[in-house]
């Protein structure tokens, strides 16, 4: 019984780690704006541009495209917070 409960607490760990990572890395942020990286196989723009909804939003500001690169691996974009 105790080994069931112990497989149980860390499958349940693993699964909350796992719930914390994103697809979507911070290169660079400040109170101005927030540049995001991405893998273009594992997100896409809308999920960097939640990301940067929620950042600016605990601001008490909103997302505007600064700029943008997307590659066939990699995508960078830019977001200042208005």
């Amino acid at each position: 019984m105790r080994s069931l409960a112990a497989v149980i607490a860390v499958a349940g760990v693993a699964s909350a780690v796992a719930a914390c990572t994103s697809p979507i890395e911070t290169i660079r942020a400040s109170p101005e704006s927030i540049e995001l990286r991405w893998y273009t196989d594992n997100a896409d723009f809308d999920q960097a541009q939640l990301v940067a909804q929620s950042y600016c939003a605990e601001r008490a500001r909103k997302p505007t495209l600064g700029d943008a690169f997307r590659d066939q691996d990699v995508s960078l974009a830019t977001f200042e917070c208005r």
